[in-house]
């Protein structure tokens, strides 16, 4: 069985991927938002560069929005860990891109 503090390390390394990514891929002095309900959380972010990939494909390992990306430091794997998380609590996620804007929702 999973203890407290393993099941807030995991929604800690969660939120932290989902907030590296939005740092490292949002317009420079842009505001990165995130959106809390008692049900899903909302991670928001104008993009630095446009996602040529559709923005479901990025939770599998090492594809990433671009291009350009391949040449920044990371691995790809971000959002794949992310995904894995969430399984492991029963939540679900969707990715879109709209008005060059990149969100993530995470329903629980």
């Amino acid at each position: 069985s999973r203890g407290l503090g393993d099941v807030y390390k995991r929604q800690s390394h969660m939120l932290e991927n989902l907030f590296v990514n939005a740092i490292k891929y949002s317009l420079k002095g842009s505001v990165i938002r995130l959106v809390l309900k008692e049900d899903h959380l909302i991670l928001s972010n104008q993009m630095e560069q446009p996602i040529t990939t559709d923005p479901e494909e990025l939770w599998k390992p090492f594809v990433k929005g671009d291009e350009a990306r391949t040449g920044r430091s990371g691995s790809g794997i971000g959002l794949s860990i992310v995904q894995e998380i969430m399984q492991i609590f029963g939540y679900h996620g969707s990715l879109k891109t709209e008005d060059g804007e990149f969100e993530v929702t995470i329903y629980f």
